[in-house]
């Protein structure tokens, strides 16, 4: 820490020093989690100031008539996510101002400190917030039915100052982006920040909320993003939203790839055994049991090898060989290893037809359905033993996928994390743990299994992942709160669902003449989007409150016909959802969930009345929000 920092603030804090801010329970807007309920909201304890001098200052501007009245504090020897939150705080403060605030290492007088750090920038926290501290610190056990996240943040008012600060630098980045949003009233919905970054101008701004803290019940929170560009814009939108996991870190030297690199974490399985193989330093392009053979037990050439042979040593040395490389050379403590992305184990003839001893004198029979999973976990198993032994704080992830989704009957090693990912029977009109939902049951059972062998289990949702996503929103935010409210209570790692980027370069086999590419994605569903981001911090809020707050920000004037735009897309899907089919490989799916609902009597003349009186209403910067989901509709009744 910077010693002039270190030694101004001891001084100023002096009295808190010697004073515990935890007068009686701290638990402050905490998120908290059981099997049954997981809540925000607690009493709240401020640290008593009755005998701290009165300030020179308005302790509660920020800015006034678009001058500063504060300042951001950040120790010089802090860490890159508290220089970058001070960086992100001072433009947020600006774009909403006007005002030009200061990023200081001092603290200043006659002016709002706003402090920005950790224990370990900032020593002193220690002594003022130690109950802070030990409820941030507090992640729960694994195995347990109550886990935190490691990323969680508190705001303390002390002595004339703001404090935000975690345990760790992504929760003072993460406290950072709370405040701005509950002081500023931002939202950040999409990549283009024309669109994305929604305010209102407000010259004067004030601390109106201060003193909580919060944490969410998922260590894991992020998106896997397909069609990404590598930009890194997307994954910004997601980091400023608090997540904190993405399927693949962006290359690049710009500030938003930057950013996410050193804010996000790299999480998700990826479809790549035989690269790995491949790749592997100790490759021998001369040996063939690494590939599947055909049925006479004849070695296949590495083109016709569906996936690898799982009941290879070899195979399993070259890829923890693999592994441990890239582990070594230090850019990420957690990668993929991941059955190759075809619903089908390939042949390795005679093997394959006998009974497979996973652990001395325990087997399982080829028509046992969890055969194949127990083959290739114990596959996974001398690999993950090999790595450990080289690399003991690095993560292996890996798909639940295909014909590895049944859980199996070995044990899975600690150093795997288990992305469970129900591609074929995750029905998205009904919580996962509906219990008159059929579909789902399955899903139940099998995350029943998965959770009584390990506690590393990531869910890999399809909730962005669709056809028709270009062209119609599919109203689950229900489902979704009901998804992870059942994770929460199950102490599930976290949740990585499958969407696209926001980006309008790249077209994903969606309908032939959009040229908008996966940036259409986003613009149908961007509601959904960020009330999957809001929920995976805290599944308990409330959802209809958070669509008024989306649409009287997002909508302006048009509010109130976007919100009766939601309610019959709602009671569409609700009503129709009978007859619709969740997944297909056709595009012609957009009808299969359109026609469904339709129909109804008067919902289209409503939807397209709706839609038409939030046009009329809206300013230019939201007709750009509107357009995308009035045009489709348009068409689409048009014909």
């Amino acid at each position: 820490m910077n010693r002039i920092l270190s030694l101004i603030l001891a001084a100023l804090l002096l009295a808190a020093s010697v004073v515990s801010c935890g007068n009686g329970d701290t638990t402050t807007d905490e998120t908290k989690s059981s099997i049954d309920v997981v809540e925000t909201k607690a009493p709240e304890t401020v640290p008593d100031e009755t005998n701290a001098p009165a300030s020179s200052y308005d302790t509660t501007l920020v800015t006034e008539n678009g001058t500063a009245l504060a300042h951001i504090v950040v120790a010089e020897g802090a860490g890159v996510l508290e220089k970058y939150a001070a960086e992100e705080l001072r433009y947020h403060i600006q774009k909403v101002s006007g005002a030009e605030i200061s990023v200081t290492n001092t603290v200043r007088e006659n002016s709002l400190p706003i402090i920005i750090c950790t224990p370990e920038s900032l020593p002193e926290l220690e002594t003022l917030f130690p109950e802070d501290l030990n409820w941030l610190r507090d992640l729960g056990e694994a195995g347990s039915n109550e886990r935190w996240g490691s990323d969680g943040f508190a705001i303390r008012s002390h002595e004339g100052k703001v404090y935000i600060f975690g345990a760790t630098g992504k929760g003072a980045l993460n406290g950072v982006y709370d405040f701005i949003e509950e002081n500023l009233g931002v939202l950040w919905i999409r990549a283009d920040e024309e669109i994305g970054l929604v305010y209102d101008e407000m010259p004067t701004v004030t601390v109106q909320k201060t003193d909580y803290r919060e944490k969410s019940p998922f260590e894991v929170r992020g998106w896997n993003l397909c069609a990404n560009n590598g930009s890194g814009e997307s994954e910004l939108v997601t980091m400023r939203n608090k997540l904190n996991s993405v399927g693949l870190l962006p290359a690049g030297n710009s500030t938003a790839q930057t950013a996410v690199r050193n804010g996000m974490v790299q999480a998700g399985a990826n479809h790549n055994v035989k690269n790995l193989v491949l790749s592997s330093p100790i490759y021998d392009p001369n040996c063939t049991e690494y590939w599947n053979t055909d049925d006479e037990g004849n070695p296949l050439p590495v083109e016709e090898s569906v996936q690898i042979n799982f009941y290879s040593d070899k195979a399993a040395e070259a890829i923890a060989a693999g592994l441990i490389s890239i582990f070594k050379a230090g850019n990420t403590k957690a990668y993929p290893a991941g059955i190759e992305d075809y619903d089908g184990t390939g042949r390795v003839a005679p093997n394959d037809t006998l009974p497979f001893e996973y652990a001395p004198g325990q087997f399982v029979n080829p028509d046992d359905p969890n055969y194949a999973s127990t083959v290739f976990f114990t596959f996974l198993n001398k690999v993950a033993r090999l790595v450990k032994a080289e690399c003991p704080d690095a993560t292996i992830d890996t798909f639940a996928y295909f014909f590895t989704q049944a859980a199996p009957a070995c044990d899975v090693e600690d150093n795997i994390r288990v992305v469970f990912a129900p591609i074929y029977c995750e029905d998205l009109s009904a919580p996962i743990d509906d219990p008159d939902n059929i579909h789902n049951a399955r899903l139940v059972n099998d995350l029943s299994a998965w959770r009584s062998i390990t506690p590393n289990l990531v869910i890999y949702n399809y909730y962005g992942c669709y056809w028709p996503a270009n062209s119609y929103e599919r109203p689950i935010w229900r489902k979704i709160q009901g998804d992870l409210r059942y994770y929460a209570a199950m102490g599930i790692t976290g949740v990585l669902p499958e969407g696209d980027a926001d980006c309008k370069d790249v077209i994903r086999g969606f309908s032939p003449d959009d040229h908008g590419g996966s940036s259409n994605v986003w613009g149908m569903n961007s509601l959904t989007f960020w009330l999957y981001h809001k929920l995976s911090w805290n599944p308990e809020e409330d959802v209809d409150a958070l669509i008024k707050e989306f649409c009287d920000k997002c909508y302006g004037e048009a509010s109130p016909h976007m919100l009766e735009y939601y309610r019959l897309l709602e009671k569409g899907w609700t009503e129709g959802k009978n007859d619709y089919f969740m997944w297909s490989v056709s595009p012609k799916e957009l009808y299969l969930y359109m026609d469904n609902f339709v129909y109804l009597p008067d919902l289209e003349d409503e939807m397209i009345a709706a839609l038409q009186n939030a046009w009329d209403a809206a300013d230019d910067v939201e007709k750009e929000r509107i357009r995308r989901i009035k045009e489709v509709y348009e068409n689409y009744f048009a014909e």
